[in-house]
Formats: structure tokens, sequence, C-alpha cells
């Protein structure tokens, strides 16, 4: 039987987060032959050649398209239902569906909880990008670290009072923001220059300005209408964690970077914050497994019993924690017990 993986569409047609195409590479390890692409949201339309497909994805947006067809055999794991969603998608039709296939391996907590208040059978698996060690291994390229997508309280033009400390910030480090605003947005509007005197007046309290400006950054969320085809998706995504795989460190506030990273045994750092905005129950049993800074109210702190120092520079050294280790393994496991059945 053939294999099948996902590929997926701009809901917007016009911004797509790679942090998907992050999950597709990670289920593509275990593949052996040229898989078809299925789009996440519209299996149900699936009418060719029987497959097999890891259903390691985040659902749904369009909760009337499940379940999905019947020429498609699953294999549930790194799963997770966005409970705004849940609703629709786990009617009557969609619990029956998902009951076909027991145990369904749940990427997070709270997914398992929401199945289990609807009688399916679960367990947390953890997510499938914790597999991405198996291509990708730390080879730091000098003392480079990487920032992707960290979190800041962005400025709001439609509230001018969100403007002022980042003004202030702008005014008495213009040349330093200019140049982080180069890096951070290829551009230095006036719209890039205030988002990075917010990211500024954050960081530069806990991080090396030297550091600051000699770091790279990066995003996960992607132009849309500037991809040709699905390859060049799946090529961006690796070139991005070919670019983490060969950082110093990682410092980000995205979930399907610093998993990944911690994977490939990349030293990692995920800023949390409560402002970040996330379905209830989808980071938890996850975050434990990375060490997680936070500020807030002026202040830097690690989480989980992770410590910092008074300053982070490029050289700074530290270890990831090795608890996703059993994790990743069972789900190499298992994805290779199921691409191996006939």
């Amino acid at each position: 039987m053939k294999t099948a993986l996902f590929r997926y569409d701009a809901k917007n047609g016009i911004y797509k987060n790679m942090g998907d195409y992050v999950q597709s590479i990670a289920a593509m390890q275990f593949l052996d032959d040229e898989p078809i692409l299925l789009e996440r949201d519209h299996l149900h339309e699936y009418n060719g050649e029987s497959v097999k497909l890891i259903m390691a994805a985040w659902w749904m947006h369009y909760p009337k398209n499940w379940p999905p067809s019947s020429k498609i055999k699953p294999f549930f794991i790194s799963f997770h239902v966005n409970p705004h969603k849940a609703e629709g998608m786990l009617s009557e039709e969609g619990v029956n569906y998902l009951k076909q296939y027991e145990p369904i391996g749940c990427r997070d907590k709270g997914t398992q909880r929401l199945l289990e208040s609807k009688g399916i059978e679960a367990y947390f698996s953890g997510c499938l990008t914790l597999t991405l060690g198996k291509t990708y291994q730390h080879e730091p390229l000098g003392d480079k670290v990487a920032f992707v997508d960290p979190h800041f309280d962005l400025p709001k033009l439609k509230e001018p009072w969100s403007l002022i400390k980042p003004t202030a910030t702008l005014l008495i480090n213009f040349n330093t923001i200019r140049r982080l605003s180069s890096k951070m947005y290829r551009s230095i509007s006036i719209k890039s220059l205030l988002k990075s005197a917010a990211f500024y007046r954050s960081y530069s309290k806990k991080f090396e300005k030297s550091l600051l400006l000699s770091s790279d950054y990066y995003t996960h969320s992607a132009y849309e209408p500037s991809f040709k085809s699905e390859q060049e998706k799946f090529d961006h995504t690796h070139m991005l964690l070919k670019a983490y795989s060969n950082s110093n460190f990682i410092v980000t506030s995205r979930l399907h970077v610093s998993l990944p990273t911690i994977a490939m045994g990349v030293p990692t750092l995920f800023v949390q914050s409560e402002k970040i905005p996330r379905s209830p129950g989808r980071f938890e049993g996850l975050l434990e497994h990375v060490n997680c800074i936070e500020y807030r109210n002026g202040n830097w702190t690690g989480l989980h019993g992770f410590q910092l120092p008074k300053v982070i520079t490029r050289d700074y050294k530290f270890s990831n924690k090795d608890t996703h280790i059993e994790l990743a393994q069972k789900l190499s496991n298992a994805c290779e017990k199921f691409i191996g059945m006939k």
C-alpha cells in the first residue's frame, strides 16, 4: 500500500505557518516511497488508491470535512484537536470514526482529555517533531544564535499609548534598532522600527547587545504566494531546520521550533508568556521537556527549575533536558511499525 503525507494551504491565502511542514518532514522520515500529498483539511475528498497516512497534525479549520475518506488508512499519533473546533469535529459520526482506530495518540494532554471526555480511548504520545534528530544533528557554525519568532508585546497603531515606550526606546537607541530592524524584518519602515524597538526594550534586559545584533532572525510565517510549488514549501522548511541545526543555540516561542531543536541536540530557550495565543492544553505535556524562560513585569525568570545567568552572551553554554528521549523513541517505533504493516 502506498503512503500519503500532508500538505497545507494557507487558509487566508496569504500567510502560512511553516510549523505544519515541520510536522510533515518529521513524518516523511518514516516513508520509503514517494508519498501522495493530501491537503490536511480536505481528506474527505480523496478517492484514489488506498494509502497509509500518519495523522500527526493540528485539526482542524473545517470540521464539516471530518471524517476522512475511507480510502485512507490512518495512524493516529501526535494528534491535536483544536478545542474551539471540537464540537463540530467530534460529532457522533466523528467520534465513531476515531473509535475505530483506538487508542488515539495525542500530541498534548489537552487533546487526550478532550477525546477521553467523548469516550474515546486515548494516550499522550508527544509531538512527532521530537523524532527529527533522526535527520538533523546539531552542527554549530561558529557562535551564531538564532531567534525564531520570539514573543514580545507588539505596539499597536490603534492603541497610541502602546507606542510611547517603543518610540522612546527607538529615539534613544536609533542606530542599534535600525540595524536590528534590518535583520529582523528586512525593513526599516516605521512599523518595523517600532516592533524592533519593542523587542529590544524587553530582550536587551537579559541578552547582551552584541548578541542581539549578531544573531540570525527567522520566522515560521511565510508569504504563501511566494511559493510556486509544494516542493518549494518543503525546501524552505528544510532550509529553516538546517539553519537551526547550525546555530549555537536557539531562542523561540514556537512549539515546532523548540521540539525539533531539542531533538537535534541544539540548546534551546523557549520564551513563554501567558499572552501567547494558544488553544487550551495545546502545550501541556510538552514544555516541561524544554528550558523555558519568561519576561514579565520587567523581569526575566527561568521556569520549571531552569536557572538563568545575569546576562546571556553569545558564548553562553547550557544543556537541554533529556526527558524527551523516551517519547521520541516510542514515536519512532510506532511509526516504523505502522508503515511496515501490509
